[in-house]
């Protein structure tokens, strides 16, 4: 396909030497513009590549399109070598799990007495929580850009009320210090997660030795690599994502090319994916964040709004777990053959989690593990601040039981079996069917004048619509989405 005026002048300006950083909304041939840039640098004598890819499967595509003396590789990839491969004896593959409670034995982590702050009544803080929060501690300072463990990467993983937190931070971070040695050591005995040798390589000041590189999925960078390549003056570097499809913020992630010195920001809008109308869909959530960034419909393509159900849809995008969990058991009610993208493992994984405190045990799960009892959980989901996730969850389990949704997760099929597939927005991400229903946890929170809509949308709901409804290519139901029209927005087409 002959490149677009867009495509042109993102290939001119690599093979002239810039830095850029290349933003591509959704559906505007992202990958098929990073191949043609690479094609053009190796005709243009331009050295030896990198491609730095986001996931496995996204690397061994670029490895199939892209030029030879493109090296492909993701960031766990870059560390192997040198990082990973000599302590592959104590990655999770290799070794066991060990038990919080084994964990604090065998390092001697006792229980830490918490002073009360402002009217609270102080308590004592368990070795296992104490564990815990430490892991949750080290995972942060491994994906973060920082030289050594500090109080900053002490989260409120396991802080009770009204307690001292400078005595909470004290203590976990002598647990994270711990457990971070272990990690380290050949002679360890922890499991090494695969963050915790990409750390490793980091902190090492790796010096990469190729004439230029480039960065896919930017906007949802680990800080810790985002460092390294940033590092790497020596060479010309080319971020390439969408700002607005930024996603993994939560999880640590960085949008790399918020910041990225006096690199050129050029724009990529025009959309193969879909027709207009879902073009402007697509917009209207766009016309919500800080980015020029407007998409322009495939003309080839009569793309329409309507309503659609889960025996008419494609697929099915949910914002939550839990919401993909109760659409999954309403299409096999219905008789379906049903997908689910990353497959049912950590709804799973929350079902037996869910049972056992049902049965009157603890769980180590991370979303349910500071729960005694399955009695806490229904009165957290009862509370007019909970989270709607945790009352669906409630819901589902006390309607249909763990045993019924493990089973209905073991019952899954693969994608090409499937007659409905059901994501949430997140795993949907670069992934595209012909009708998309939205499902009804998308709905937005009702503020203190119930039924009211909310007085604006943050940023994170916004990039996570977006990204949902340019899931579509042919027909869009964007059931809650909706209310978007409630807020009069509108934005050109192509307004970059």
């Amino acid at each position: 396909m002959r490149p677009t005026d867009e495509q042109q002048a993102a290939r001119d300006a690599c093979v002239n030497g810039e830095n850029i950083i290349l933003e591509a909304g959704a559906g505007t041939g992202k990958t098929s513009t990073c191949q043609y840039i690479a094609e053009q640098f190796t005709d243009a004598g331009n050295g030896r590549g990198l491609y730095t890819a986001f996931n496995r499967v996204t690397k061994e595509e670029a490895r199939e399109k892209f030029p030879r003396r493109v090296h492909c590789a993701t960031s766990h990839g870059l560390a192997w070598q040198g990082f990973g491969r000599p302590l592959s004896h104590k990655l999770p593959s290799a070794r066991p799990a060990i038990k919080l409670s084994e964990t604090a034995g065998h390092f001697g982590v006792q229980a830490v007495q918490l002073d009360p702050m402002g009217g609270g009544h102080g308590c004592w803080i368990q070795p296992e929580r104490l564990v815990w929060a430490a892991q949750n501690t080290v995972d942060r300072f491994c994906r973060s850009a920082s030289a050594a463990l500090s109080r900053r990467h002490v989260g409120k993983d396991a802080l009770p009320d009204n307690v001292s937190r400078t005595q909470y931070d004290t203590a976990v971070l002598a647990t994270a210090n711990l457990l971070w040695s272990d990690l380290t050591s050949p002679e360890g005995t922890l499991r090494m997660p695969h963050d915790a040798y990409r750390k490793l390589w980091a902190l090492s000041g790796p010096r990469l030795h190729f004439d230029w590189f480039m960065l896919d999925e930017a906007q949802d960078t680990a800080p810790v690599v985002a460092a390294v390549l940033r590092g790497q003056t020596h060479m010309q570097q080319i971020a390439v994502g969408d700002s607005s499809q930024q996603l993994y913020k939560w999880a640590g992630a960085e949008d790399a090319m918020a910041d990225w010195g006096t690199a050129r920001r050029l724009y990529l809008t025009q959309s193969w994916r879909f027709g207009q109308c879902i073009a402007d869909e697509a917009n209207k959530w766009l016309s919500l964040l800080p980015t020029k960034l407007s998409l322009v419909g495939n003309p080839a393509l009569d793309s329409t709004l309507a309503e659609l159900d889960v025996n008419t849809a494609s697929a099915v995008l949910c914002r939550t777990n839990v919401g993909a969990m109760g659409v999954v058991l309403t299409a096999l009610a219905d008789g379906l053959r049903v997908a689910l993208v990353g497959g049912g493992r950590e709804i799973e994984s929350l079902a037996w989690a869910a049972q056992k405190l049902m049965g009157g045990q603890r769980t180590t799960h991370p979303e349910l593990c500071v729960f005694e009892t399955w009695d806490e959980v229904r009165k957290a989901a009862a509370a007019e601040e909970a989270d709607g996730a945790l009352r669906v969850f409630v819901a589902i389990m006390e309607r249909y039981g763990p045993n019924a949704v493990i089973d209905a997760m073991r019952r899954l099929v693969d994608e090409k079996q499937a007659e409905v597939v059901v994501s949430t927005g997140h795993k949907a991400k670069g992934r595209q069917w012909p009708r998309v229903l939205i499902a009804s946890d998308f709905a937005p929170k009702a503020t203190e004048d119930e039924g009211e809509l909310p007085p604006q949308v943050d940023a994170e709901t916004a990039m996570l619509a977006y990204v949902a409804v340019s899931r579509a290519e042919l027909v869009l139901d964007r059931g809650p989405l909706a209310y978007i029209e409630d807020f009069g927005v509108t934005k050109a087409a192509g307004g970059n």
